[in-house]
C-alpha cells in the first residue's frame, strides 16, 4: 500500500538568460505569477491556492495529480530586440517525500493564458482551498469560475522543453538551448509577440509531492495573464 507523501518546497523560482546580446551579458527573472491545478476526487470540487505561500507538484497517495504553474514578466525585463542564446529555470526544494523515489519533471510550454486569484490554502497548503477564490487557476480553470481550459489539468505543447531529475532537498536547474527557441536556435525578443510561457509536470503516477515557494519569495507579484510553467 503506498505511503502517504510529504510535500517538497521549493523557494524561487528563477529563470536566467544567457547572452542578451554581443556583450553576453545575464539576466535573472523572478517569477511574477504562480498557482497550483489541484486535481480533485469530484471533478466538479475545484480548489486553488493562488496566494498560498507554497506550489506543488507530483501525485498524492490517492492518485491525484498537483501541478505548478508560474509566469515570468519577460517582456517587462529583457530588452526589445536582444538575442537569447540559452535559458534556465531554478528552484530550491526544501522539502520532499518520505520514503523519495527520484522523480523526472519535465518543463513544457503553456499554450493558453490564465489567472492567478486571492485564495490561500490553509495548513501545508496541500489541498488548496475550496471553492477557489474569483480568478484562480484550478484543474478546470484558466480563471475560475467561467474560463476552462480545453483539457482539465492545463493545456501544454506535449514535447518537454527541459526534464530534472529531482532526489532530494536543494537547488535544481532546468535548462538547455532548446529552452531558448524551438530546435535550439536563438531567438530575438519580439515586444509584439507575446507568448503564454512553460510549464511542468510530473508525469509519473506514483504517490510523490514536491512542493515549491511561492512567487512572493523571489519576487512582486505583477497582473497579466499570458506566460507561465505547470510541474
Amino acid at each position: 500500500m503506498p505511503r502517504r507523501c510529504r510535500a517538497c518546497c521549493w523557494l524561487g523560482p528563477w529563470l536566467v538568460f544567457f547572452a542578451l546580446d554581443a556583450a553576453a551579458d545575464t539576466a535573472t527573472l523572478s517569477a511574477s505569477q504562480d498557482a497550483t491545478l489541484y486535481e480533485t476526487a469530484t471533478p466538479t470540487a475545484d480548489a486553488g491556492n493562488g496566494a498560498g505561500n507554497y506550489t506543488f507538484t507530483g501525485v498524492t497517495k490517492d492518485g491525484l495529480a498537483r501541478r505548478a504553474l508560474f509566469r515570468f514578466d519577460i517582456a517587462a525585463d529583457i530588452p526589445a530586440g536582444a538575442t537569447v542564446d540559452s535559458v534556465q529555470l531554478q528552484m530550491n526544494v526544501s522539502k520532499v517525500p518520505s520514503p523519495l523515489n527520484p522523480a523526472d519533471v519535465r518543463l513544457h510550454r503553456v499554450s493558453a493564458s490564465w489567472d492567478e486569484g486571492a485564495s490561500d490554502a490553509s495548513g501545508e497548503e496541500g489541498q488548496g482551498q475550496s471553492p477557489p477564490a474569483l480568478d484562480d487557476a484550478t484543474w478546470r480553470h484558466r480563471s475560475y469560475n467561467d474560463e476552462f481550459w480545453d483539457t482539465p489539468g492545463g493545456d501544454y505543447t506535449p514535447g518537454a522543453s527541459a526534464t530534472q531529475t529531482l532526489g532530494g532537498l536543494g537547488i535544481y536547474t532546468w535548462g538547455n538551448t532548446a529552452m531558448a527557441g524551438r530546435a535550439g536556435r536563438k531567438f530575438r525578443l519580439d515586444p509584439h509577440r507575446r507568448r503564454n510561457g512553460r510549464q511542468e509536470r510530473e508525469e509519473i503516477r506514483q504517490p510523490r509531492i514536491f512542493q515549491w515557494g511561492s512567487a512572493r519569495t523571489g519576487g512582486p507579484v505583477h497582473a497579466g495573464r499570458t506566460g507561465g510553467i505547470l510541474l
